[in-house]
């Protein structure tokens, strides 16, 4: 029997559902820290197996599987609004660092945190999540579509934003604030490439910056100005570093997907149930796949874990970065975010090529703007501890409200939400 069209309290419950879901497992990963079951070393050893290994394989196995030429170009808005909120975003962060007066490398945290935020764990599982609801049904675009197809195009299109995110990440991160090696407080020791949720931010220049050498400095990186052979030297193996950066296992095995993806010869090799290449990698690559959400999401709880009070004593300099993060990235950027999409479409209404009528994609392109920041699985400094414990542990009613907005909102768009009025 085919679900009615959702009403009001039909997405409230459905939101309640989702949230829980992914909260919950990001509360074990915090439980997990505290009965003292998830230790420092398997804590680094879960966050280098999302990185490396659980998210190429989903963003292999899901983009490759579902990619082709139309939808390609069906989501090209999704990279300009990763652009744009990026530049809003960072915008914000600058302007928080110079009002609340902090040092550079307090302001390259805040840039950083307000920059990336979480557009794969969180919006990824709240969509899985969907498909046992009811709210569901306001994401089909066909009526011969599954539930488990309509997931699956969402989840596309969260995966290629992440791609592309992870893509520029280098280049955004090179143009943020230089570190300030006289600040004392200096603890922004940023999420970088190695982070989920994204994903996780980003110092992966900070070493190729280094303008004062000590006794730790490597003594090729000490001669930067002695002879152009050496210069030539160092601008070899600082290429080789940004490439290695750049060309990181999630944007290896998502840049392959999309090769493989839009070339139909390959693409049956990799995903016909009937190739051998399907039966003996593709389908171990979808197996591990299904691991990258749920171990992202306790990856996170454990990082929320490691604060060491439950209740944080109050201290302005660490506090008032981290409120400022949480106001813009909860607040201020979702209904900047949400206005721009929405007036995009109000706009090209009649515009398919612009932004295409589905409410799959509205939805993705709306989760670009939301959601908390993205955090570093390994970095276990002050600030990003006590953001990330804020985020997802002490504020997690507020990703319950930002559902129930982001479905309320598109259900309304769709036409399937007047019952509930």
């Amino acid at each position: 029997m085919e679900p009615s069209e959702p009403t009001f309290s039909s997405l409230l419950l459905a939101t309640c559902e989702s949230s829980a879901y992914v909260v919950g497992i990001v509360f074990i990963g915090y439980l997990g820290v505290k009965s003292g079951i998830l230790t420092p070393m398997i804590k680094k050893i879960l966050a280098k197996l999302v990185l490396n290994l659980f998210l190429p394989c989903l963003l292999f196995s899901q983009i490759g599987g579902t990619i082709d030429l139309e939808t390609i170009i069906q989501m090209w808005p999704l990279p300009v609004f990763c652009v744009l909120f990026a530049i809003i975003s960072g915008f914000l962060g600058n302007f928080g660092g110079n009002i609340l007066n902090l040092s550079k490398s307090k302001k390259k945290f805040i840039m950083s945190a307000m920059i990336f935020n979480n557009i794969t764990a969180v919006p990824v599982g709240l969509i899985k999540a969907f498909v046992s609801t009811n709210a569901m049904q306001i994401f089909k675009s066909k009526n011969n579509e599954t539930l488990q197809d309509t997931a699956s195009r969402g989840v596309t299109y969260l995966l290629l934003s992440t791609l592309f995110v992870l893509i520029i990440r280098p280049f955004v991160d090179s143009i943020l604030p230089e570190d300030d090696p006289t600040d004392a407080s200096n603890h922004s020791s940023l999420p970088t490439q190695n982070s989920m949720t994204q994903v996780e931010p980003v110092t992966v220049f900070s070493h190729l910056n280094n303008t004062n050498p000590t006794e730790e400095t490597p003594l090729l990186l000490s001669l930067k100005g002695s002879s152009s052979h050496f210069r030539k030297i160092l601008n070899l193996i600082n290429n080789k570093r940004i490439l290695s950066n750049i060309m990181s296992p999630p944007i290896f095995a998502g840049l392959s997907a999309l090769i493989i993806g839009l070339i139909p010869m390959l693409k049956s090799q990799f995903f016909d149930p009937k190739s051998p290449l399907y039966t003996y990698l593709t389908v171990n690559m979808k197996l591990i796949a299904v691991l990258t959400v749920p171990m992202t999401l306790i990856s996170i709880g454990a990082q929320a874990g490691c604060v060491k009070t439950l209740f944080i004593k109050w201290n302005t300099n660490t506090h008032k970065p981290i409120v400022y993060v949480i106001i813009c990235r909860y607040l201020i950027m979702p209904i900047i975010g949400i206005s721009i999409v929405l007036g995009c479409k109000i706009v090209a209404k009649d515009l398919d090529w612009f932004i295409i009528n589905d409410s799959m994609f509205l939805f993705a392109a709306m989760c670009l703007a939301c959601w908390p920041t993205a955090i570093d699985l390994f970095d276990a400094q002050d600030e990003l501890l006590i953001l990330t414990y804020n985020s997802y542990i002490l504020l997690f009613p507020v990703i319950l409200f930002t559902l129930l907005g982001l479905l309320s909102i598109v259900a309304y768009i769709a036409g399937t939400f007047a019952t509930a009025l």
